[in-house]
């Protein structure tokens, strides 16, 4: 054993013990806290009854994951949220890894595991199940094989860094941010070397055949995908440029600013280094676009954030071997982010909640332009859900036994659907039709038009397509966002036209 892998042997308990206090957070919560399903859980689920190579507004791996656990260990949320808990928890090891290559050592991991634990971003992508978890993991793993195949100039890194990119596209195509960074840093650098052999070649190879089935899925489908980004550039018109920038302290935590500062600090002193140049160009790439952008939410560039952490890590450390006192000044600071973690992941009572962010002063945001109530956006979509299809149930049952064999039960978005979907067996309902992103690529099912039960927030044009509209009752939740409070019921029989010619007309992509 050389002296390196000597020093990360030494090392991994101390790995293994932030792992393990990542791990313990997401269980406590998800076992004695928490609230209801989170809406693009309750989608997540839908889509995992259907397996498919593509989907609307997500490639598949996720989905396939998620078909996976709850085929092994069931539906409950405490059983959909295990999984972002474990790949949060384990995005730590290459995350460690990642510093030890750079050469941190005991300190810097602590600064930065502390940096990575309080980061409310990544305490929110670990707190429920998508595709933002595995995200970190795979960008992660990322990061840490393209920092070795600097530091070791050793081919395989080529192959590893290849799955790692491919397996993260498969799961969210912001990894081709993170692609069009590395070539520019082969392009603008002396590593522009390895461009002369096959192994960036066979990088990108390898990725893209890993994402080639969803490149096929849009193909087959009349490319979704594109038209669903199309669709939601406007989705964002509340954020810009200063919001973007702005937004990094508090969903990074205004307690790792020093860490994060130093960060920067570190990757300008270390721009003549192989691998910290490289992180500098792709950082600066995937910033770069999204500033172009305009209208981005703060946390698009989460992934590649642990960057700052990393390089201010050791940069403290260092700083530390002059004034020890340093370091431990920088992680009392660190410690006071626990005053934020309420805000990440649901760990106090809903009611204590509202007057703890109060207290303050933290109004409820949206990044979408959603009226609110006492809630922001992320807390009030875990909520109503259950109610919708109770109340729904309630209308179902009334039916005549005839009645129920033609009757479909429609949501206008993905959330009201997903309900159905998710609280269907509870309620002894059938599963949802729906208009929203994959839920109309799967079509009105056996729907033919007789009698549909649909939820909405008002009557609007469905008298002009039905003979015959009747409102049922309204579903109260008043902790819900306020478009999914006091939603109307409506009983709907006798389509004046045909499904098909019906079908094309609901589609959203958004």
């Amino acid at each position: 054993m050389n002296e390196n892998n000597k020093s990360i042997a030494s090392l991994w308990p101390l790995i293994g013990l932030f792992v393990l206090i990542k791990l313990l957070i997401h269980l406590y919560t998800n076992t004695f806290a928490g609230y209801g399903i989170f809406r693009d859980e309750l989608y997540m689920y839908a889509c995992s009854l259907r397996p498919d190579i593509g989907y609307v507004d997500q490639p598949p791996l996720s989905v396939w994951i998620l078909s996976l656990s709850t085929m092994f260990i069931g539906k409950s949320l405490f059983a959909m949220r295990l999984i972002p808990a474990l790949f949060g928890a384990f995005a730590m090891i290459p995350y460690s890894l990642s510093v030890i290559s750079l050469g941190g050592g005991r300190k810097a991991i602590i600064i930065a595991s502390a940096a990575f634990i309080l980061s409310p971003i990544y305490l929110a992508y670990c707190g429920y199940f998508s595709m933002n978890s595995i995200d970190i993991f795979l960008w992660s793993l990322a990061i840490y094989f393209l920092i070795k195949l600097q530091k070791t100039q050793e081919t395989k890194y080529w192959i590893l860094l290849g799955f790692a990119m491919g397996f993260a596209l498969l799961n969210k195509i912001g990894m081709l941010w993170f692609g069009f960074g590395l070539l520019l840093s082969l392009i603008l650098t002396s590593d522009r070397k390895w461009l002369t052999t096959k192994w960036p070649y066979l990088t990108g190879i390898i990725a893209l055949t890993m994402f080639s089935p969803y490149l096929v899925w849009n193909a087959l489908n009349d490319w979704p995908t594109l038209e669903f980004i199309r669709n939601t550039a406007g989705k964002y018109e509340s954020q810009s440029q200063l919001t973007f920038l702005s937004g990094q302290f508090l969903i990074n935590n205004p307690s790792n600013l020093i860490v994060w500062i130093a960060g920067i600090i570190w990757l300008i002193k270390k721009r003549k280094d192989t691998a910290p140049r490289s992180l500098a160009v792709i950082f600066l790439t995937i910033l770069a676009i999204l500033l172009i952008n305009g209208n981005t939410k703060p946390e698009y560039l989460a992934q590649i954030f642990s960057v700052l952490f990393i390089g201010g890590a050791i940069l403290v450390e260092e700083w530390s071997e002059k004034r020890k006192i340093i370091v431990g000044v920088v992680l009392a600071i660190q410690l006071t982010g626990i005053v934020v973690v309420p805000l990440a992941i649901p760990i106090l009572p809903v009611d204590s909640f509202i007057t703890y962010s109060k207290t303050l002063g933290m109004s409820p945001s949206t990044a979408e332009g959603h009226n609110l109530a006492e809630l922001p956006q992320f807390y009030a979509d875990m909520f109503g859900w259950e109610n919708q299809a109770k109340a729904v149930a309630k209308v179902y049952h009334s039916l005549s036994a005839e009645e129920k064999q033609v009757c479909s039960i429609f949501g206008d978005n993905y959330g009201r659907s997903g309900a159905i979907d998710y609280f269907g067996d509870k309620y002894d309902l059938p599963r949802s039709i729906g208009n929203h992103n994959n839920y109309w690529i799967w079509g009105p099912g056996n729907y033919d038009g007789k009698i549909a039960i649909i939820l909405s927030e008002d009557v609007g044009d469905k008298a002009d397509f039905f003979e015959h509209v009747e409102d049922m009752g309204t579903i109260n939740s008043p902790y819900a966002i306020p478009y999914e409070n006091n939603l109307h019921i409506y009983l709907c029989k006798n389509l004046k036209i045909s499904v098909e010619e019906l079908w094309p007309m609901v589609k959203n992509y958004n």
